[in-house]
């Protein structure tokens, strides 16, 4: 689409001229799903790390609260939880992922309504969100944000797909902070 077709369609020239630019460069430029990046080897080689093992990714001490047995949120989410064992069963290393997210989204909604009692922020969780960079674009499982930008990205992966699932969260960190740079 051209800038007159955006004028056409009602929009001003400053917004149809970054329209049609973003349009021409998505033309020149494909961008890659994230799934594409399989290998963990060829996203640390993009990022100039030489691969010797998961062990080489810096590992990060997260802030730690203690959540009392008798907290509210904490409360539901294990009784969701057991509602959900009584219908699904435990989940396996062959378990679907839909499966897996089932789990997943009760104990992501749970640790969002903590940590907004304990930092008095709003979050907000967005499934199936819709991440797109400089090179790459997709889907994720999870995205929370706060009131002003995305702060995190999430997947489930289960065990034996977890390198890979590593190299897509890189590039997926990768295009989050390019959405987030653009704002």
């Amino acid at each position: 689409m051209s800038k007159d077709d955006f004028m056409q369609a009602g929009l001003e020239m400053g917004p149809a001229m970054k329209f049609a630019k973003e349009v021409q460069a998505l033309k020149e430029k494909l961008k890659r799903v994230f799934f594409s990046y399989l290998s963990l080897s060829e996203m640390l080689a993009k990022y100039n790390l030489i691969f010797e093992g998961t062990e080489i990714i810096p590992l990060f001490i997260p802030q730690t609260y203690e959540i009392k047995e008798d907290n509210k949120h904490f409360v539901l989410c294990m009784a969701d939880i057991n509602l959900r064992l009584q219908s699904y069963g435990t989940l396996v290393m062959t378990s679907l992922e839909s499966m897996c997210n089932e789990y997943v989204s009760t104990i992501l909604h749970t640790a969002l309504r903590i940590a907004e009692d304990t930092t008095n922020k709003k979050f907000s969780i967005k499934p199936e969100y819709k991440i797109i960079g400089n090179e790459s674009c997709r889907r994720v499982d999870y995205a929370i944000k706060d009131e002003e930008s995305l702060i995190c990205v999430t997947e489930d992966k289960v065990q034996q797909k977890l390198t890979e699932g590593f190299a897509q969260n890189i590039k997926q960190l990768d295009s989050s902070y390019e959405t987030n740079k653009r704002k």
